[in-house]
C-alpha cells in the first residue's frame, strides 16, 4: 500500500484521424461509425491500456462500434495511422502534435474536461455532448504506507510550490497536460473514483483479461 501525496498533472489524449477520413468533427465521426459499424479501426497502446479504455468509453457513450487494434505502445500505432493502415488513434499530445502541425493527421477531440492550451481550437468530448467524458493519464506522487502525516504534509507543500513555478507549470502545459496539485485526501478520493469508474467501463465493454 501507499500513502497518496498529490496528483501532479492530468494528461489528456487526442483523438486524431487519418486525412483520408471524411470526418471533420466528432459528430461526423460518430455518424460515419454508425453507418459502418465495426469497420473503423482505432489504435491503442494495448488491450486494457488507458487508450483502449478511452476508446471503449467513447463507444459506450455514443452507441457506436469500432474495430480495436492493440499495439505494443504508441509509436507503432501512430506509424500505421500515418500510413493509413488504421483510421484513428487515441494518443498523447507529445506524440501527436508534430504530426498535427504537419497536417499528417487531423485532431477531432481531446479527452480532458477542459481544452488543451496546445490545441485551443479542438473541442473536448464533453463539449461535443458526451457529458462527463474524461480519459487520459494522471501522474501522482505517493509515499510508502505508514509515512508520518507531518512528512506527507511537508512533501505535499513542497510539490505544490514547485508546480506553481512558471517554468514548471509551462513545461507541464506544453506537453498537453493540466497541472493539478491536489491534497492527499483529494488524491486518495480520486484514486477510489477512478478505480470504480474504469471497472464499470471494463464490465460494460465485456473486456476479459488475456
Amino acid at each position: 500500500d501507499f500513502a497518496p501525496i498529490s496528483n501532479i498533472a492530468n494528461a489528456a489524449f487526442i483523438l486524431s484521424v487519418h486525412p483520408s477520413v471524411p470526418a471533420q468533427s466528432l459528430a461526423d465521426l460518430v455518424a460515419l461509425a454508425k453507418k459502418r459499424p465495426g469497420e473503423l479501426s482505432y489504435a491503442s497502446f494495448g488491450r486494457g491500456s488507458s487508450t483502449n479504455l478511452a476508446g471503449e468509453l467513447f463507444q459506450y457513450m455514443t452507441g457506436i462500434k469500432l474495430l480495436h487494434v492493440p499495439y505494443k505502445g504508441g509509436a507503432p500505432g501512430m506509424a500505421d495511422l500515418l500510413a493509413g493502415q488504421i483510421v484513428m488513434t487515441f494518443d498523447s499530445a507529445q506524440a501527436s502534435m508534430g504530426n498535427i502541425q504537419a497536417k499528417k493527421i487531423r485532431p477531432l477531440g481531446v479527452t480532458s474536461l477542459k481544452r488543451l492550451a496546445v490545441l485551443p481550437d479542438v473541442p473536448t468530448f464533453d463539449e461535443f455532448g458526451l457529458k462527463g467524458y474524461e480519459a487520459g493519464s494522471w501522474y501522482g506522487i505517493m509515499a510508502p504506507a505508514g509515512t508520518p502525516r507531518e512528512i506527507v504534509d511537508r512533501l505535499h507543500s513542497e510539490i505544490v510550490k514547485a508546480l506553481q513555478l512558471p517554468d514548471v507549470n509551462k513545461r507541464i502545459t506544453d506537453w498537453g497536460a493540466q497541472v493539478i496539485g491536489n491534497t492527499p485526501e483529494e488524491f486518495a478520493a480520486q484514486i477510489v473514483k477512478e478505480r470504480a469508474r474504469w471497472a464499470k467501463v471494463v464490465r460494460d465493454a465485456g473486456m476479459n483479461p488475456e
